[in-house]
């Protein structure tokens, strides 16, 4: 027995989809894992620590030979605006307590919730060879008493005009634009300001 997925995105006016079958025992071995990292400038732990991140390059290649079908990638950032629209697509889910994804374990899943999604594509910056940072959200009232709000992902271009529109800067002054991992639509730098002004950036 597997688990059946099918994952429905869209990216330049085309609808795409993607079948298949996970085996089970991946997702089991997924959920046994040490999933303790819960602060989120430590949640680069579940990036670089992908137990199988060999099967999840090969699924990611073989969303890039299907877009590639229809869409060339004529610059590195259209594949990853694509990657990132196929991230977009997944399912959003409330988590039970909290409870940190492995990039694959988002992908068996169908989805996942905020920061969830924000490993997975850091995943999927970090094989493309971007540099990124978590960026948490903190409510409007910056007086502390309303903790975080959201958790999504920055991403710097490889080159000075690579990306436009909305960043963050880094304490080490590099600039990172915006990345909606849940927002559908959204391409690099575009951000609809739902959650105020006020984050902190966490460098890979």
């Amino acid at each position: 027995m597997g688990i059946f997925r099918r994952y429905e995105w869209r990216f330049k006016g085309y609808d795409f989809y993607y079948e298949i079958i996970w085996p089970e025992d991946l997702l089991s071995y997924l959920e046994e894992m040490d999933h303790s990292v819960k602060n989120t400038e430590d949640y680069s732990y579940y990036v670089f620590n992908e137990p199988f991140s060999e099967e999840l390059v090969n699924f990611l290649n073989d969303l890039l030979e299907l877009g590639s079908q229809y869409i060339e990638f004529e610059e590195k950032k259209e594949a990853l605006e694509y990657l990132l629209s196929f991230v977009q697509h997944l399912n959003y889910y409330r988590e039970r307590g909290e409870y940190p994804r492995y990039p694959m374990e988002t992908v068996i899943d169908g989805g996942g919730d905020c920061e969830d999604t924000a490993i997975l594509m850091a995943f999927i910056c970090w094989q493309l060879g971007y540099d990124c940072a978590f960026l948490q959200f903190e409510n409007e009232d910056s007086s502390g008493k309303g903790g975080w709000a959201h958790l999504d992902l920055d991403i710097a271009p490889q080159y000075s005009d690579e990306f436009s529109g909305s960043y963050w800067v880094g304490d080490d002054g590099t600039r990172y634009f915006y990345a909606s991992c849940n927002g559908r639509g959204y391409r690099i730098g575009e951000y609809s300001g739902n959650f105020g002004k006020w984050a902190k950036v966490y460098k890979l």
